[in-house]
């Protein structure tokens, strides 16, 4: 019984486990407008939480300094989108999204710096094989200005339109970037994340000479609005694939674009997040299949010496009346015992 309540336990446990690894995970993620890491001191600055499904109790916190705070005065206020009109060095930091438990997104690092020259290179991870635009602009000045651009310290390029492509980007491009203006002065560093995992894309509607303005469907239905004329796919897999246009109310509607979606093959690579799951769920089976044995193993050998201790008294006990009989009846012995010494008396 105490194995097969300790077996029973020991399952639910491993399919419990199996249940919560198998079910898909919500991707919550920190969007940021204008879509860049580095801001020039008093630039506006967006943040808010998107993602599938439903968002209610998700916050946007930040650290500063060492010490964690939330966009708005009160916790419970503060589930919309955190808004920071004029940005301040002191607002440089780690900002993500969280909800009232542990969960949380993954962090971005946002910069604000007084000086002349900032890098725009994107806030979410570079999908593996994609080209990544990085443009340096200087303060209050047109962006196709003659700049030069580094990662990790070590000179990439110059380029006079003040933008640079890295095409087919890798892991191998992961790093700190950075550029400068000459007789502007340099940008800070920012962190370039190259992933080849599902990511989120962003789809952007925009109007000749205008700001960009809401609208967006896919193969002629209405997927989202919004009111920066953005759209963020979460999680991108094979079934966002399709016809996609945009259109702005009173300005008309964009041409069709086909997204194509790729699935990369990792050759070499079992640790991908099926197989860890497996390896994880196969570890647990095994340990449990070996308690199980060695309970049952254990619990054999602890009642055999008890099996044993419980035979000896019985062979006693029979023994005893025996004996006693043999004590009371001497008649009995005589005859047992003088079979052998009464022969001699009795040959006259």
């Amino acid at each position: 019984m105490e194995v097969t309540a300790s077996f029973s336990r020991l399952f639910l446990l491993v399919l419990f486990l199996h249940v919560l690894l198998s079910s898909p995970q919500k991707t919550i993620f920190l969007r940021v407008v204008p879509n860049r890491l580095q801001f020039f001191e008093y630039d506006s600055i967006v943040f808010s939480c998107e993602g599938h499904g439903e968002l209610t109790g998700w916050r946007v916190k930040r650290r500063l300094k060492g010490f964690e705070t939330i966009c708005s005065s009160s916790w419970e206020m503060s589930t919309g989108p955190c808004t920071i009109k004029n940005a301040f060095i002191a607002d440089s930091g780690e900002y993500w999204c969280q909800a009232s438990g542990d969960t949380r997104s993954s962090t971005v690092n946002v910069t604000v710096t007084a000086g002349s020259v900032i890098l725009e290179s994107p806030v979410l991870p570079v999908m593996e094989g994609d080209d990544v635009t990085l443009r340096c602009r200087k303060k209050q000045a047109p962006s196709n200005l003659t700049a030069e651009f580094y990662k990790d310290g070590l000179f990439m390029g110059s380029s006079s339109t003040g933008e640079m492509i890295v095409h087919s980007v890798s892991r191998s491009h992961e790093g700190l970037y950075k550029c400068s203006i000459s007789g502007a002065g340099e940008s800070p560093e920012s962190w370039l994340k190259v992933t080849d995992s599902e990511e989120a894309m962003i789809l952007r509607c925009r109007k000749k000479n205008s700001p960009t303005l809401p609208g967006d469907t896919k193969d002629d239905l209405d997927v989202s609005s919004d009111s920066v004329g953005e759209m963020i796919i979460p999680s991108v897999s094979k079934s966002d694939e399709g016809l996609y246009t945009c259109s702005i109310s009173g300005a008309g509607e964009s041409a069709e674009s086909w997204l194509n979606v790729r699935a990369l093959h990792k050759d070499n690579h079992p640790s991908c997040d099926g197989s860890l799951y497996a390896f994880i769920v196969l570890r647990i089976f095994g340990t449990v299949l070996l308690m199980t044995v060695g309970l049952v193993v254990g619990l054999r050998y602890y009642r055999e010496p008890r099996a044993g201790m419980a035979a000896c008294p019985s062979s006693e006990t029979t023994s005893s009346p025996q004996t006693h009989e043999k004590q009371e009846s001497p008649t009995s012995l005589l005859v047992t015992g003088s079979s052998d010494t009464s022969s001699p008396s009795e040959e006259p």
